[in-house]
């Protein structure tokens, strides 16, 4: 072709020279699948104009073409998964070489946090969980929500505490988590749990084991709520130390002290609400049944019956108060002297007065008793206060009423206003009035069945001469028996309502019914009457066998025909059809047919003797013939009686039983020696 150089066609070894040069400055960001690719323009576009960028990730050769803009997305990714990302120019005469790669991270939402796990609280619930992959981007934020709609949140700390919740209701909860790319799925549920006030104990806070200073506190019935006990909480006592897991030993106490005991249980979860008892009172210091002359009780000190089921203590408000124990185990007060409150020391005199004194020894009350040596003051099982005479006389007793003076009243001693004799039935009672110095019989809680008619009384004298007399305070008599001219003379509260003045030697003299009855003793001797008695006796030996409860004033009868006693050998006279004799038996037989005197037929027999006239004999060296002699036990509450006959010798009837030396000795009415077997405990002469 000639003339020109416009139509020469350049070589295609030099067109490659023409191609857009490689893009620059790739950037790239990746999130939620995709890439977003950015570049900027070839710095040599060639002799054409660029029509096409192509971005391509590998591996996987995905990839997005922009025809004018320096950007396009490149989707299908994989998240959180690193691509190697190069973009290429298109030209007129093809493809410019890739651009240096670009290392992008597809980044994503977290993934659902693992590991819920809800803690009950009151009215809420703690929830924790495990952190989960953040999807390359921190996280911002944890929602918690339960099926009904509370929530709570949080931007860091993988905790939280939904409020709002019904103690007792169940609840389970999820979580997700948020970054910036978005939302996690929720995460599985958590446990189910119950909110709660904490760990209860329905069952009561019992008090047990009560002494002056310690006491067992235990409980029961406690309800975690799904969560362990892990310890429990005392309150209200100094100290508790526990000997088991729901119970505890207070002590610390202090002496009639009150106190309530409130108990708490802690779980891991919280501190649940108080249980409480029921206020107790500890015991005072236990100074045995008894006070003897001489003795004293200081404050918060106390008596304890045999059966501890009744105290008395002197408390710090200065009464004297008597405390029985409930079917509950609660002590209740069931007599008081009355408050004295500067009352510190209560002492049992040896003049026989029972005294409560100031610490100054100034006296603020007595039991106003009858001048005698070796009294003693007893907390009796029967819930009675009791002061007795040496020789076992009753002569003064709280028992809920002033004054208590036994139901006999012996020679020498004296009523003093408020004081009382009491029938032993309880039914009768003489009294000589604080009101009115009246000396008057009553039916317990009734009307007055006899009186003296004198006002102005202040002591009755059963005197010495035998003569029971009402003095006014100048000693004047304002009224007598008229049962003068015999000793040893004894005044009874009968339990038929009688108030009788019996002769040392037996018969009535004058009765609250009846006036005088003309009865005399006839001038016999106490050493023809012991030989009378005796000789009642000894004439059934041999004759009876022994029988429980057999005997009374007439002589031998069938008994009750106890089994027990029968165990013992005695022959059962009720079945057999036979009649005999029992120990007491035998002697109420023989006194009576000597005397007149009708004894109880137990073991108050040697009280009842003692006080009709009878004369104590405290050592055996000093027996007579025709004493009653009594072994076993107490004087007041003897097991065995019999009939002194001389020579170391009683005659008794008794059980049968070894003497020693394949030897027995036959049941029935025998003779024995002095010390067969049982401690001697005294006798009484009649």
């Amino acid at each position: 072709m000639r003339g020109t150089t416009s139509g020469r066609v350049r070589p295609l070894s030099s067109r490659s020279n023409l191609k857009p040069s490689r893009p620059r400055a790739v950037t790239g960001s990746g999130d939620n699948g995709q890439i977003v690719v950015t570049w900027s323009r070839s710095s040599n576009s060639g002799t054409a104009q660029i029509t096409e960028y192509k971005a391509q990730s590998f591996p996987g050769g995905h990839s997005c073409v922009a025809v004018r803009a320096l950007k396009c997305a490149i989707s299908g990714l994989e998240d959180q998964k690193t691509y190697s990302v190069v973009v290429r120019a298109k030209g007129r005469y093809g493809w410019s070489l890739p651009s240096t790669p670009v290392r992008v991270f597809v980044m994503a939402a977290p993934t659902a946090p693992v590991n819920v796990n809800a803690i009950p609280r009151d009215g809420a619930a703690q929830i924790s969980w495990s952190v989960p992959s953040n999807g390359g981007s921190p996280i911002t934020k944890y929602l918690v929500v339960d099926p009904q709609g509370q929530s709570c949140t949080s931007s860091k700390a993988t905790t939280c505490i939904v409020d709002g919740l019904t103690n007792g209701d169940n609840y389970y909860f999820t979580v997700r988590a948020t970054n910036r790319f978005g939302v996690s799925a929720p995460s599985g549920a958590s446990n189910e749990v119950t909110p709660n006030a904490g760990p209860s104990i329905s069952g009561p806070v019992q008090v047990s084991a009560v002494s002056s200073t310690s006491a067992v506190i235990s409980w029961s019935g406690v309800n975690g709520y799904g969560s362990p006990v892990s310890s429990y909480t005392v309150s209200g006592v100094p100290q508790c130390t526990f000997v088991s897991s729901t119970s505890c030993r207070a002590t610390g106490l202090s002496p009639m002290g009150q106190y309530s005991v409130c108990v708490r249980a802690q779980s891991v979860v919280n501190l649940g609400p108080p249980a409480c008892s029921l206020s107790f009172q500890e015991l005072p210091i236990n100074s045995g049944s008894q006070l003897n002359f001489g003795g004293q009780l200081g404050v918060n000190n106390g008596l304890f019956s045999p059966n501890n089921q009744f105290f008395a203590v002197l408390q710090t408000d200065g009464n004297l108060v008597v405390y029985q124990y409930e079917s509950n185990g609660r002590p209740v007060v069931h007599w008081s002297l009355g408050a004295h409150s500067t009352a510190t020391l209560l002492k049992m005199q040896t003049d026989g007065n029972l005294v409560l004194y100031t610490s100054s020894l100034v006296a603020l009350w007595s039991s106003s008793t009858d001048p005698s040596s070796h009294d003693y003051l007893i907390m009796q099982s029967d819930g009675n206060l009791v002061i007795y005479s040496s020789v076992g006389l009753p002569l003064w007793s709280e028992l809920g009423r002033t004054g208590y003076s036994g139901s006999t009243l012996p020679s020498g001693w004296t009523i003093r206003p408020g004081q009382a004799l009491y029938s032993s039935n309880g039914n009768f009672l003489a009294t000589l009035q604080s009101s009115d110095g009246n000396f008057v019989v009553y039916q317990t809680n009734g009307p007055a069945t006899w009186s003296s008619n004198r006002g102005g009384g202040a002591v009755v004298i059963m005197q010495s001469d035998g003569n029971l007399v009402e003095y006014s305070a100048s000693q004047a008599a304002l009224w007598s028996s008229g049962t003068n001219g015999t000793s040893n003379d004894t005044l009874i509260m009968q339990t038929d309502g009688n108030l009788v003045v019996y002769a040392g030697c037996g018969p009535a003299l004058w009765s609250s019914q009846g006036g005088p009855t003309g009865a005399s003793c006839g001038g016999g001797s106490s050493g023809n009457t012991g030989q009378t008695i005796t000789n009642e006796a000894t004439k059934w030996i041999n004759q009876v066998p022994y029988c429980w409860d057999g005997g009374d004033v007439s002589g031998p009868t069938h008994g009750s025909g106890s089994t027990t006693q029968s165990a013992e050998g005695a022959v059962n006279c009720l079945n057999a059809g036979t009649v005999g004799f029992d120990c007491t038996g035998l002697t109420l037989f023989a006194v009576y047919q000597a005397l007149g005197i009708s004894l109880p037929h137990d073991g108050s027999q040697a009280a009842f003797a003692l006080s009709h006239g009878g004369q104590l004999i405290s050592s055996e060296a000093n027996l007579q013939v025709g004493d009653l002699v009594f072994f076993g036990g107490t004087f007041n509450s003897f097991d065995h009686s019999g009939i002194y006959v001389g020579n170391n010798t009683i005659v008794d009837a008794n059980v049968s039983y070894s003497v020693g030396g394949g030897a027995t000795r036959p049941d029935g009415v025998h003779e024995e020696p002095l010390n067969w077997q049982l401690p001697f405990v005294g006798a009484v002469r009649m």
